[in-house]
């Protein structure tokens, strides 16, 4: 079994609804995450998969979030913003986009250097 990891950084604010602190006010990150991936062989070539084409798929759902608000977001308008519903949305959005031969094992998200949560089904 070969493990995967592609991991990427971007800023965004959101704003924590219904929450008693500070964080219920509209602030941003420096948000990390990490794409778990898995697969049991390789290619002809010696290859899991192309990594340029599965930093595609993750630049595509990073792009989405770059530099915008999360509460604008249509998922996160019925949604709070969390970083739990943040990693499970991009687990969600992830999962079948990746080839066959590759398993999306979980998503990690980075608040902060020091908090970070990870979401597998």
């Amino acid at each position: 079994m070969y493990h995967l990891e592609i991991v990427e950084t971007f800023s965004a604010a959101h704003a924590l609804r219904n929450y008693p602190g500070v964080c219920a006010r509209t602030h941003g990150h420096n948000w990390k995450i990490r794409i778990g991936l898995s697969c049991d062989r390789l290619d002809e070539n010696g290859m899991t998969a192309d990594y340029a084409d599965l930093k595609k798929i993750v630049d595509a759902l990073v792009l989405e979030f770059d530099h915008n608000f999360f509460n604008e977001h249509p998922f996160f308008q019925q949604n709070n913003p969390t970083s739990e519903n943040i990693a499970k949305y991009m687990y969600d959005y992830l999962q079948n986009r990746f080839p066959k031969t590759v398993r999306l094992d979980d998503v990690q998200v980075w608040e902060t250097e020091n908090f970070s949560v990870r979401y597998h089904p």
